[in-house]
């Protein structure tokens, strides 16, 4: 998080960056969420990214590359809570 706050402040037209925080999300999204946090974080997720349109410039790029951080991790706790919701019980 704290490098996604550095990147939309000082290297903002660094591409490694991006990917860097992809995979730090994924890495995120598989190791770090469990169960009973899956719906506070996908609530957090969604809002995160309906703020992301904001028109403030430096806000706007944090919030961009807070979410290119959060949203891999999103979507892999989204698929594992539809994965459980699935099964049989």
């Amino acid at each position: 998080m704290i490098l996604a706050i550095l990147a939309g402040v000082f290297w903002k037209d660094i591409a490694s960056i991006s990917l860097i925080l992809v995979i730090l999300g994924i890495i995120v999204g598989v190791l770090n969420i469990t169960d009973r946090d899956i719906m506070p974080f996908l609530i957090a997720a969604v809002a995160l990214v309906v703020v992301g349109s904001g028109s403030f410039t430096i806000l706007n790029e944090i919030v961009n590359y807070i979410a290119r951080f959060m949203v891999p991790a999103a979507i892999i706790s989204a698929v594992r809570s539809m994965w459980r919701l699935a099964q049989p019980t």
